[in-house]
């Protein structure tokens, strides 16, 4: 299992998107609509599977698109380098940062999206494991735009298939909550872009912290 970066993708998966389902439980953001027949324990086993695939899925489409010539072109981009001073403040501010989401959720929701990043990638940083600021600080800025760009096109085709879906989700994210495609708000999507890039963040975290021995970044041509 330690070798296989598929099946760590895997374990990583399964309880990856809890996480979110029990900070929705404080911000309300959506609500899934299923008749009786679709609740119970089966159900919660169905979506724990299908919660599974998540992380799977933005690891291989970020790979796709990190074969794109396109993203050559990020790869030799202005340096961006924080002090250690820097990268304590960015992990301090996102434990602020998730602590106010929890607080006050109906104005700060969004921060849902981003507050891991902001925790775990300075943490991967200062223990030398696979990070977003490391890559910067060279100018490198690919895993930034393949994560980020993953993250977004598996999210349209999750919000295209739900509209069909058994058991749907439909979405209340009150100031954001207008010009929507599909279920899903238009601002809404761009929650999707630091989605990508948390959760590369903290799959390296964990990766890391169970020892395993991973690539370090998807791969880019």
């Amino acid at each position: 299992m330690v070798r296989s970066p598929k099946v760590m993708l895997l374990m990583f998966a399964l309880p990856y998107w809890w996480v979110f389902e029990g900070i929705n439980g404080i911000t309300q953001n959506w609500v899934y609509v299923a008749t009786e027949s679709d609740r119970g324990l089966i159900s919660y086993v169905e979506a724990t599977l299908s919660y599974s695939t998540v992380i799977p899925a933005i690891f291989e489409v970020s790979e796709l698109i990190g074969s794109l010539g396109f993203v050559k072109k990020f790869s030799k981009l202005r340096t961006l380098i924080l002090s250690k001073k820097q990268v304590v403040f960015t992990i301090i501010f996102g434990v602020v940062s998730l602590g106010a989401m929890l607080i006050w959720p109906t104005y700060l929701f969004p921060l849902t999206w981003l507050s891991f990043f902001l925790i775990f990638d300075p943490l991967n940083h200062l223990a030398g494991r696979p990070s977003i600021i490391s890559q910067v600080s060279r100018g490198d800025y690919r895993v930034v735009i393949t994560f980020a760009l993953g993250a977004l096109v598996c999210g349209f085709f999750w919000e295209m298939w739900n509209r069909d879906a058994s058991v749907a989700w439909e979405y209340s994210i009150g100031y954001l909550d207008f010009a929507r495609i599909f279920e899903m708000p238009l601002l809404g999507y761009a929650g999707y872009l630091p989605f990508g890039l948390e959760t590369y963040a903290v799959f390296h975290f964990t990766v890391g912290l169970l020892g395993w021995s991973s690539e370090s970044n998807v791969p880019v041509r």
